[in-house]
């Protein structure tokens, strides 16, 4: 019923390779999506409609991980549904090949198959993140009961997967990625989001470990990968309003990809489920402290979506610090988020990769 709660379940993943939606019930649903994988780390990876123009409520979740397919023949954005859940916003949030034929000549991919190519890399990563080395903390869920380490939380995965993805691809089997163009608020494309999914990359952030921002403590720089995963951002009177990473450029450092995930905040409750819920607006900085320092040289802001992204070309030898800050209008408010990012090498002529989680061979350029 409407004023139910979800199910308890100890589950750490569901995969939603189908589309249903458009009807009066759409809000309710989308609210206890939203609430199971807040509260209780329950991720949901769920593919978009293979048609450009068809709805599934499953994928206008703000925090599910919606997928596409690297060819680009699926539905993108998401649909009105209320004043929350509105139009317009960024999805998918990232692609896979999602070939079922194995003819490379052939573009016949579907949704259906991409979301379980993603599904099994969060798998990946969810195993990975387990060691408990890997986390500055970690917490009990109020539901579950289960301990849930920082690097194992939907934000630090999401985050993970994001920041892990190609942005151009050249595919053995399928449609190739070559035409990525960032084109929304939030730093992403609204074809393709953050990119093709690349389990190597985003193991190689979550095996890096949890790096806490100066303002957290730490002293040191951040490392080529790594995350970050904040309890309680914001604070009272703002006592906590500003997190920062900071590093140098080395040789042959070139790119900073980083990806801010946190979730919206749905009132739920156990009994008399309420459907209210709120969406905090938090941006991603970057600054050149060798230039004048003082303004940001890129910046994600987006007003209506829970990630915020970065994509930038470094100089080698400049220092920077990545920020992550209020967005414009955010009152005072404690929550929690996740930052990934890997700063990657000038891309090799030819690298061939492996993943064998789906069978897939590719090579990136």
């Amino acid at each position: 019923g409407k004023t139910t709660a979800p199910q308890v379940v100890n589950d750490r993943l569901a995969n939603h390779s189908w589309v249903a939606g458009n009807s009066s019930s759409d809000r309710s649903i989308l609210s206890r999506i939203d609430y199971v994988v807040e509260t209780d780390d329950f991720l949901q990876v769920a593919g978009l409609d293979n048609s450009r123009h068809g709805y599934t409520v499953l994928a206008d979740a703000f925090n599910a991980i919606t997928v596409g397919v690297t060819s680009g023949v699926h539905d993108s954005g998401t649909y009105a549904v209320d004043t929350l859940y509105v139009a317009n916003r960024t999805r998918p949030t990232l692609v896979a090949p999602g070939n079922y034929s194995g003819d490379p000549n052939a573009i016949d991919t579907k949704t259906s198959y991409a979301a379980p190519e993603v599904a099994a890399a969060t798998a990946v990563l969810l195993e990975t993140a387990a060691n408990p080395a890997l986390s500055n903390g970690s917490y009990l869920g109020p539901r579950t009961g289960r301990t849930v380490h920082h690097a194992e939380t939907t934000e630090a995965i999401k985050a993970a997967l994001m920041a892990g993805a190609d942005r151009a691809v050249d595919n053995a089997v399928g449609p190739d990625l070559t035409n990525y163009a960032v084109d929304t608020a939030n730093g992403l494309s609204r074809a393709y989001g953050a990119g093709q999914l690349n389990v190597y990359n985003s193991y190689r952030i979550i095996a890096a470990g949890e790096q806490d921002s100066a303002e957290d403590g730490n002293p040191a720089d951040i490392g080529r990968f790594g995350f970050d995963y904040d309890p309680a951002f914001g604070g009272a009177n703002a006592s906590n309003a500003t997190a920062s990473y900071e590093f140098t450029a080395g040789a042959g450092h070139h790119t900073l990809i980083a990806s801010l995930v946190w979730n919206l905040d749905v009132v739920g409750g156990d009994t008399g489920f309420s459907t209210n819920a709120t969406l905090y607006n938090l941006d991603l900085l970057l600054y050149d402290l060798d230039a004048s320092g003082t303004e940001p040289i890129v910046a994600s802001s987006s007003l209506i979506d829970n990630t915020e992204n970065l994509f930038f070309e470094l100089t080698t030898g400049h220092r920077y610090s990545m920020q992550v800050a209020p967005g414009i209008d955010q009152g005072t408010f404690e929550w929690d988020y996740a930052l990934a990012w890997q700063v990657t090498p000038e891309p090799a002529s030819l690298v061939l990769l492996v993943l064998g989680t789906f069978g897939l061979l590719r090579r990136r350029r």
